[in-house]
């Protein structure tokens, strides 16, 4: 599976990145809700990209589980994770 870099939308409060799998591309987007509860609502743009950094073997869980079929647990039951054409 390749990644893309992390991306931000929503004056940086929002993050997501690309995943290719083969033919199947997904966007995986961190809300800002999500990102308000576990960084704090004052946030920086860098804390919130930091955060996604240190959580990506459950954001990863969460996009497998979500393609494959799965449980996911909190916060990461939060991703959305969206099919792309």
């Amino acid at each position: 599976m390749k990644f893309s870099d992390l991306q931000s939308r929503d004056d940086g409060h929002e993050v997501f990145f690309t995943a290719l799998d083969g033919t199947q591309k997904f966007r995986i987007v961190m809300s800002r809700e999500l990102l308000d509860d576990e960084c704090g609502e004052a946030a920086t743009e860098a804390e919130r990209h930091a955060w996604v950094n240190a959580h990506m073997p459950g954001i990863l869980d969460a996009l497998i589980a979500r393609t494959d079929g799965g449980t996911i647990e909190p916060p990461y039951n939060r991703v959305f994770v969206e099919e792309l054409d």
